[in-house]
């Protein structure tokens, strides 16, 4: 693996989605951009794409009341209950400013098991100067998030942010941010480089390290990277040096005695 310089800026676009949906966007919808990315992970966008994942998570993760087991409370948000049912709900945020969603009505729990009940479920929450983190690492959210489900009961859903986040004392940026929750509790984020990824993981863009996973039109590729230094690994034993975005970096396959070549 060769050394290399990572790059700490993107285009807002490229880092946090572009706008890639969310919205008026129905779970059906949006599933399909998590199970269907568009772009292809190569030695010129690697770096990007890892970037991509670190500033997303950074900056288009905000506190979700629903965070945890389905229906139940991120540990992080302190909510208080209105005494009338069907109130807001307004939750503190870890470093000030507020979270809050109306409860939706409660479905028809005894013809679960008939279907009863199981349309698209839809939870709509505001941000309002909801802050987390302490000092310079100190994000403030402003905004509305949107979780989609494909009916009350799943235990996976999307997550959309549209709004601002101010990190520290710089200026607030525009994000518009996208995360898959599998019913195993892992979160993919789908960041936009060129086409569309699904990413997950960790990576500090600082120090150029981390683990992570990227899916790409092609496949998965897992990724690994320590002190400016990483590949991704994917389908067909396929390798991609991790680069900064600047000059293509080449691709290898290993050949019939295992032996890694260039990709053609």
């Amino acid at each position: 693996m060769r050394a290399i310089r990572w790059s700490l800026a993107l285009p807002a676009c490229m880092a946090l989605g572009c706008g890639s949906s969310g919205g008026g966007a129905s779970f059906a919808q949006m599933k399909e951009k998590f199970d269907k990315p568009t772009g292809e992970l190569k030695g010129e966008n690697s770096g990007s794409v890892a970037t991509a994942l670190a500033e997303t998570d950074e900056k288009g993760n905000p506190p979700n009341p629903a965070a945890g087991t389905p229906g139940g409370l991120s540990a992080a948000l302190d909510c208080r209950y209105p005494e009338t049912a069907g109130g807001p709900i307004s939750c503190a945020c870890p470093s000030g400013g507020t979270v809050s969603y109306t409860e939706p009505a409660e479905p028809d729990w005894e013809r679960e098991g008939e279907g009863v009940g199981g349309g698209e479920f839809r939870q709509t929450f505001v941000y309002a100067a909801c802050a987390s983190g302490a000092e310079a690492d100190r994000v403030v959210h402003d905004g509305v998030g949107t979780m989609l489900k494909a009916s009350h009961w799943a235990a996976d859903y999307v997550f959309s942010f549209r709004g601002t986040a101010k990190l520290g004392d710089a200026a607030a940026e525009t994000v518009a941010s996208d995360y898959y929750v599998e019913s195993t509790g892992e979160k993919g984020y789908l960041v936009t480089v060129g086409g569309t990824f699904v990413v997950s993981g960790t990576f500090d863009a600082a120090h150029g390290s981390g683990q992570w996973k990227v899916k790409d039109a092609t496949g998965v590729f897992q990724c690994a990277a320590t002190g400016g230094a990483g590949s991704c690994t994917g389908p067909g034993g396929k390798v991609v040096e991790v680069g900064s975005g600047g000059e293509p970096r080449p691709e290898t396959v290993p050949d019939s005695g295992g032996r890694e070549t260039t990709a053609a």
